[in-house]
């Protein structure tokens, strides 16, 4: 039964504070652990979670950014909210044109940026370490890539005297660039060296460039002028000679009853685009002492050079050694004539010079003593010095 108090009676009621839970979705996010809070109680965030390419922008309660304050009479599911991260990709070059770095929202669609360039090579790709990248997706970290390049080669071609191929191969760019062993030839000029422009010789050719190339030869021109042919006897006598110029010289070192024909096979021929045109003395059949010899540049039409031929002991030019000669040399030496006098306007040096047996650069007894005894068959003279040898 029920009972009833006599007086008055409060009766208080007494109450348990409830808990609830707070719970924490990462929404793929690292995990975070529920939280059990009593109503009322001071609520706190938990520490932020992680999520790879993304920033955590806070919990949210519906659309709504939660705010920790009180607990409620009631459990609260937070849910993460994130937003892309940004990562940058940067390019290493290696040396080609720069490219810019590209900074985008992870996971957002990658282009590959325009290739760069660089001189003497081809662009092989981008490469992340050892393998060869392919864009796609903005990954979720910043990456530096680098270029790969292949080295290009090019048609590296040396011409002859006529533009026309001598040497053609292929050479990498910055390989350096070598001659070949052989030289082209161009009639009579000289293969001075190899050029870049066809007109200034280089000696260090350099490396190859980002292009084709083709080398020049530089060429001279063979100084027209006489010389001796083989090992003849011949001798060109330039710096004694005592007539002006163009008279150049003498030549000896040659034989008696010399031809023409003789002359040229087998004594003196031209170095150079030149000839020879021969003037005999008088109508005599060989060329002896006085024969004329003039060096024709063929080119230029010029006489370059002149000379006379000296065949010793033949005085008047009939290229043999006789009575004839010792005579002439006999009136000279007598004073009956004046031909080896220079201030004499007979004077006539190749005569001095085929007359002077003794070599003392006077015409004397001595020297119609000589040539007589050459005429007698007792000596003989050597056309290489002009020196009389007695016959053993």
């Amino acid at each position: 039964m029920p009972v009833t108090p006599a007086d008055g009676l409060v009766i208080k009621a007494l109450w348990n504070v409830n808990n609830y839970t707070m719970s924490f979705d990462s929404d793929g996010g690292s995990a975070v652990a529920d939280k059990v809070y009593a109503y009322g109680a001071q609520t706190e965030a938990p520490a932020a979670p992680t999520k790879k390419g993304y920033v955590f922008d806070g919990w949210y309660l519906g659309d709504v950014a939660y705010v920790f304050g009180t607990m409620p009479a009631n459990n609260v599911a937070l849910k993460a909210k994130w937003s892309f991260d940004k990562f940058t990709i940067s390019f290493d070059s290696q040396g080609g044109t720069p490219v810019e770095a590209i900074t985008q929202d992870y996971n957002s669609v990658v282009t590959a940026p325009a290739a760069p360039t660089k001189e003497g090579y081809t662009f092989a790709g981008w490469f992340l370490g050892n393998e060869a990248y392919t864009f796609t997706y903005m990954p979720a970290e910043n990456i530096t890539l680098t270029a790969h390049w292949t080295i290009n080669s090019y048609r590296l071609k040396f011409v002859d005297a006529f533009g026309d191929d001598f040497s053609v191969s292929t050479v990498e760019f910055g390989a350096a660039i070598t001659a070949p062993a052989d030289k082209p030839a161009k009639e009579y000029y000289n293969f001075v060296g190899w050029s870049l422009n066809g007109n200034d010789v280089v000696e260090d050719l350099g490396t190859m460039p980002a292009n084709d190339l083709t080398v020049y030869p530089v060429f001279e021109r063979v100084t027209v002028a006489l010389d001796k042919v083989g090992d003849s006897t011949t001798v060109i006598d330039k710096e004694n000679a005592h007539i002006q110029p163009p008279v150049t010289g003498y030549i000896y070192g040659l034989s008696e009853r010399l031809t023409e024909e003789d002359l040229r096979a087998n004594y003196i021929k031209v170095n150079g685009d030149g000839e020879i045109r021969v003037t005999k003395v008088g109508s005599f059949k060989y060329l002896g002492t006085g024969t004329k010899i003039e060096v024709v540049d063929r080119v230029t039409g010029e006489v370059v050079e002149i000379y006379y031929l000296i065949i010793f002991g033949d005085v008047n030019g009939d290229s043999i050694v006789n009575a004839t000669d010792a005579s002439i040399i006999n009136r000279e030496a007598t004073g009956k004539t004046s031909w080896s006098s220079a201030s004499s306007e007979a004077y006539d040096y190749c005569k001095v010079l085929a007359a002077d047996a003794d070599r003392n650069d006077s015409i004397t007894a001595d020297d119609f003593t000589l040539v007589t005894k050459v005429t007698m068959r007792a000596a003989k003279f050597d056309q290489s010095t002009g020196e009389v040898i007695p016959n053993a």
